[in-house]
């Protein structure tokens, strides 16, 4: 049990944004993961694709950083002990003011958008990896707060409440066994920071899934531990999976400047169905 008691509590939906806390069904464009790997002169394909999912959001009430998680994972989840940790931006870079942190003001609520499309995703693969996002104030997200060193009890937290949630006649407390990182775009900063400083973390560590990230430090991979990147490359190498925006006519209809937001949202069901975990 983490020295930080995590209470579950509710988040509103923002209209366009994301739908919020609870059991969520809806339907969402996606790369389909078949289309990925193909040459980069090839087309992307696209389909519209149900998800049915919980989301949840927790919160710790004494006065660290981060003290906000959003989690999300498919109905009818079985299997607990994968979880899959995601990196968010850079908030500050998107006019998020710390000074509306702790009261979920400003433009902090759209934040919560990351649960959603990471558990939708899941979803439409049949994936059991349970989303985790520690929403990193701009005072904690180059260090990673207090979440750095105290991240697996956190996260077995998240896992046993999610256990209650869908299955209380379980019970028990649950040991996580399998990590994934994830992150988008600057995201990868701080990914990077916490997977060389998390204590225990490289007994737990089986993937790394690199959303067209930015800055130093692209991740590769190494004995026992895979890594899925994800670029906006023309590359014909086979280091990333590439995906420029000529090949997102399908979806566009159109060659557009980037499709920078659209890589974690749309390919994280590729990386969920090629993943060996969950």
């Amino acid at each position: 049990m983490s020295r930080y008691e995590l209470v579950k509590s509710s988040f509103p939906p923002v209209g366009g944004v994301h739908h919020g806390t609870g059991n969520i069904t809806d339907a969402k464009n996606i790369v389909l993961p078949e289309s990925v790997a193909r040459p980069v002169s090839t087309q992307l394909d696209f389909a519209f694709i149900r998800y049915d999912i919980t989301v949840m959001s927790f919160d710790i009430k004494v006065n660290v950083e981060p003290n906000w998680f959003g989690v999300a994972f498919q109905q009818g989840i079985s299997s607990y002990n994968a979880v899959n940790i995601f990196f968010h931006p850079n908030p500050g870079a998107a006019g998020m003011k710390d000074s509306d942190y702790r009261s979920r003001g400003g433009r902090w609520p759209s934040l919560f958008r990351y649960a959603e499309m990471l558990g939708s995703q899941f979803s439409i693969v049949d994936s059991d990896q349970i989303a985790i996002i520690p929403f990193f104030s701009n005072g904690s997200y180059m260090t990673t707060g207090a979440f750095l060193h105290n991240w697996y009890d956190i996260v077995c937290d998240i896992a046993t409440a999610v256990v209650n949630e869908t299955s209380p006649e379980s019970g028990g407390e649950m040991k996580i066994s399998d990590v994934v990182l994830s992150a988008f775009s600057f995201g990868r900063q701080i990914m990077n920071t916490f997977r060389a400083h998390a204590p225990g973390l490289r007994s737990h560590l089986r993937e790394i899934w690199d959303f067209d990230g930015t800055g130093s430090g692209r991740p590769s991979s190494y004995a026992g531990v895979r890594a899925l990147l994800y670029d906006q490359q023309s590359s014909r190498d086979t280091f990333a999976f590439h995906v420029p925006p000529s090949r997102w006519l399908g979806f566009h209809h159109k060659v557009i400047p980037n499709v920078h937001s659209n890589i974690p949202d749309m390919l994280a069901c590729h990386s969920a169905f090629i993943s060996s975990i969950g």
